[in-house]
């Protein structure tokens, strides 16, 4: 997106409009509303799916946790002082040595001798207490060590070029050795040994926690991944969950008769949910991993349809219902009426004269209000700026009542954008941008794909 763009969409986004508007209250229409039996019962069989019970089912199942059989594991001392024997013996006591260096590249414009003497000036520089650190930013062709003071890192005597393990087994502590010439990438350095240290085992008080817990985890999971296939091995051959339950000595759980939509969190998968609301399926047993640490071996031991509720049992939702619609049809001719009205010329006071209505303003608005709903906001700044004082409009308020407004006055903002903020802006616009275009190619995937479901 260009700066120019950038700018016009935060010029737009900054814009203020002030409004007048009617506010239409819904329930102001009470009054015209007909009802009669025959209506309520031409809406009830318009409308069945929203008088039906919801799908329900009933299910058995046996948990299974690595997180149980974690703490059913008994780990003795001696196992913890066996598993530390085995750290300590194998524990690499080699000696560690942390490296800096300087690096200065040899090329056609710099030959090796040239680069020697850069070094030996720095390494003199070094002798008479200029810091190291200052001298890598100042000398070093090694950009990727700069910041860190030229740090190679840590070798144990095998990790570095050669000719470095060469020169660091004879240095101490601090000391700095060099120039040291690299045919590999035909570089000299100066090296600095900055560190040495012997590591050394930690000690069995402070291992045995760390200990414990490794050697439950490694039991429960041995004994999970056995649990597993045992259990499998029991849905394949035996027939009832309660000799599965016996054989494997886990309790089942019975979750009752419970609406879909209200599923309880141990069953609450996709797969658990598919297979259980699937009228078609009868009952069976099932085995499913949940995550890498939980499976759950179920049956659906009962499971009602949705079935459509008798008018006389819906008949107070259905008039509750059938009011609401009404209200919102009388409400929806009104402003379509005063709309037209309007547009052919009559006045915005008009539309109080014979009723109890008032006009109200808003001064001010911008597109990031709460006050008002997002569609009516974006109604409202769709409203062209050249008809302000007598173009008009229409939404819903978040309260279902009907808003009748017009445009009185634009003010456009002449804030400017610190180049922060016109980064953060346009990065935001971008963002906006892929996630409708996004939308936009996933709309259009799911409208031309077809799923078969093979079984």
């Amino acid at each position: 997106m260009s700066e120019t763009e950038v700018k016009k969409a935060f010029t737009l986004s900054e814009q203020e409009r002030d409004i007048s508007f009617v506010r239409i209250p819904i329930d102001s229409f009470s009054q015209e509303v007909d009802i009669s039996e025959d209506s309520l019962m031409n809406f009830y069989d318009e409308n069945l799916n929203d008088y039906s019970t919801e799908k329900k089912a009933r299910v058995n199942y046996i948990s299974l946790s690595l997180q149980d059989l974690k703490s059913s594991v008994d780990v003795s001392d001696s196992d913890i002082e066996a598993e530390y024997k085995n750290y300590s013996s194998e524990f690499d006591t080699t000696e560690r040595k942390s490296v800096s260096h300087i690096m200065v590249n040899i090329d056609s414009k710099r030959s090796k001798q040239d680069a020697f003497t850069i070094l030996e000036n720095a390494k003199d520089r070094l002798s008479k207490g200029e810091d190291f650190n200052s001298l890598v930013i100042e000398i070093s062709d090694d950009e990727g060590s700069k910041e860190s003071g030229g740090s190679l890192g840590v070798t144990d005597g095998t990790l570095l070029p050669i000719e470095f393990e060469e020169a660091l087994s004879g240095m101490d502590e601090g000391e700095i050795f060099g120039p040291i010439y690299l045919s590999s990438n035909n570089s000299a350095h100066l090296i600095k040994l900055t560190k040495k240290e012997i590591p050394a085992a930690k000690s069995l008080a402070s291992m045995r926690s760390q200990i414990e817990q490794q050697l439950i985890t490694e039991s429960a999971q041995q004994e999970y991944g056995y649990l597993l296939d045992n259990a499998s091995d029991l849905v394949f051959s035996m027939g009832s969950l309660e000799s599965i339950s016996e054989e494997l000595k886990l309790e089942i759980v019975d979750s009752g008769l419970f609406p879909l939509s209200q599923i309880t969190k141990d069953l609450d998968e996709p797969s658990i949910v598919e297979i259980i609301s699937d009228e078609s399926l009868d009952n069976v047993i099932e085995l499913l991993e949940t995550s890498s640490e939980t499976a759950i071996i179920f049956e659906r031991i009962e499971f009602q349809d949705k079935k459509i509720i008798d008018f006389n049992d819906a008949k107070e939702e259905v008039l509750k219902d059938y009011k609401l619609m009404a209200k919102q049809n009388l409400a929806r001719e009104f402003v379509d009426s005063s709309l037209l009205d309007l547009n052919e010329g009559k006045s915005f006071n008009s539309l109080t004269s014979n009723v109890d209505f008032e006009i109200e303003t808003y001064k001010g608005l911008k597109r990031d209000s709460s006050l008002l709903t997002t569609e009516s906001i974006s109604n409202i700044f769709n409203l062209p700026r050249s008809g302000a004082g007598y173009v008009y409009g229409s939404s819903v308020a978040k309260n279902g009542d009907y808003l009748i407004y017009r445009l009185d006055s634009v003010q456009s903002s002449d804030s400017q954008m610190d180049p922060e903020t016109q980064k953060a802006f346009a990065d935001f616009l971008n963002e906006q941008r892929f996630i409708a275009e996004y939308s936009e190619l996933s709309l259009t995937i799911q409208e031309n794909s077809k799923v078969v479901r093979t079984n």
